[in-house]
């Protein structure tokens, strides 16, 4: 097993004890190990992997593990006793004590997800009974404002030009809103503004061709048509930008008192207003962070944390998977706070969040599917010893 499968095999068996994994995911996990020519090696990555998943569970699945460490060490030991019961050519006997193995895991996949899926299924509607009815992941949709006082529903609206502004047609189509024309530097600046409610997330191209994509409760302020020396918007929320490349025309984006500032680069902002600090991370390019009379400049890889009081720390090195997971389509979980996690569940699934109790203090840590149902993803979170209740537009965590 090369570095490739093995890394492939790892994502696959932590989805699997998570209960994220897909139905072609799993396929797939089969077929590695139908195929693969290092059971052992696929059976030590599987018990780590079940190993974390029980601990992080807190006991929760312990009744799954003595049924799953007889069946590992069966497959386990089912190697040396073919060898020592059926004297043949040394490949030969790799060969039946390999599918003999794979038969095992199999069988053990098959009844893991089995198991699981019915008692998630189970679960999930024990949750959504409690108020008649499951709570839908956000979608693609946003609110523009124009520079007239205008206001469009995009998510609604059909395609075509919307309107003119500065020049600049306003047309929406299958990937999101685009300003196009030419640019009339001797007209007044029109500004327009682009907003997500809660629940929504959106794409946006402005008039240089920069791309904009646009996270739950953000909104982006922008001149139809850019003029002058420097390209300026202004955010709230989370966005996540592909800038187009201008010599001499830097773009700089705003936001509660920080500016970055570049020329053509690919960076992620988080400047929601409920967060302690805001974030700006580089994924490509250059960047100029400036809060408080200070400045750094980061380097790919690397994300700047802006406090309250306008002090800017860097840390190196950061996961910039995890950082546009939301993009990508999923949460993202790195020891984040339980207070941090509902704060992103609130944006996604438009509800309130209130909680009962003494809470205790949880950190969790995985991937989960943003198209998932509330329920669903509650179901997993509840693995760490913490409780939901679903009652209409409101999710209420329990001890």
């Amino acid at each position: 097993m090369n570095d490739q499968e093995h890394s492939k095999w790892e994502l696959l068996c932590s989805r699997y004890l998570s209960g994220t994994i897909s139905r072609e995911e799993l396929d797939e996990m089969l077929r590695m190990a139908e195929h693969g020519d290092d059971l052992p090696g696929l059976s030590a990555v599987m018990r780590r992997n079940w190993d974390d998943a029980k601990q992080s569970s807190a006991g929760s699945h312990l009744d799954w593990s003595d049924k799953y460490r007889q069946l590992m060490e069966e497959a386990e030991a089912i190697s040396p006793a073919i060898r020592q019961e059926i004297p043949i050519r040394r490949q030969s006997w790799k060969r039946l004590a390999a599918a003999a193995a794979v038969l095992l895991v199999l069988g053990l996949a098959a009844w893991l997800f089995i198991s699981r899926r019915s008692a998630d299924q189970s679960y999930s509607q024990h949750i959504a009974t409690q108020s008649g009815r499951d709570i839908l992941p956000g979608t693609h949709g946003a609110i523009l404002t124009l520079g007239n006082g205008d206001r469009i529903v995009l998510d609604s609206a059909g395609a075509g030009t919307l309107a003119v502004q500065g020049g600049m047609a306003v047309i929406q189509g299958s990937g999101g809103l685009r300003y196009d024309g030419k640019e009339n530097r001797g007209k007044d600046v029109v500004f327009n503004t682009v907003q997500t409610p809660r629940g929504k997330q959106f794409r946006l191209l402005l008039a240089d061709g920069s791309a904009v994509w646009l996270n739950a409760a953000s909104s982006i302020r922008f001149p139809a048509a850019f003029t002058g020396a420097e390209r300026r918007v202004e955010i709230s929320g989370e966005a996540y930008f592909e800038v187009a490349k201008q010599d001499g025309i830097p773009f700089v984006v705003m936001s509660r008192g920080m500016e970055v500032r570049v020329l053509g680069t690919h960076f992620n902002v988080q400047a929601y207003e409920d967060e302690a600090a805001m974030e700006t991370t580089l994924l490509e390019g250059s960047v100029e962070i400036s809060a408080g009379g200070q400045q750094r400049r980061l380097r790919p890889g690397e994300q700047s944390i802006v406090n309250g009081e306008g002090e800017i720390k860097v840390q190196h090195e950061v996961n910039t998977d995890a950082v546009m997971a939301w993009k990508n389509g999923y949460f993202s979980f790195d020891q984040t706070s339980l207070y941090a996690v509902m704060r992103q569940l609130a944006r996604w699934y438009d509800v309130e969040i209130e909680y009962e109790g003494r809470i205790p203090d949880r950190r969790f840590g995985g991937d989960i599917s943003r198209n998932s149902k509330a329920s669903e993803v509650l179901r997993i979170l509840e693995a760490s010893n913490v409780h939901f209740r679903i009652e209409d537009k409101k999710i209420i965590v329990m001890p």
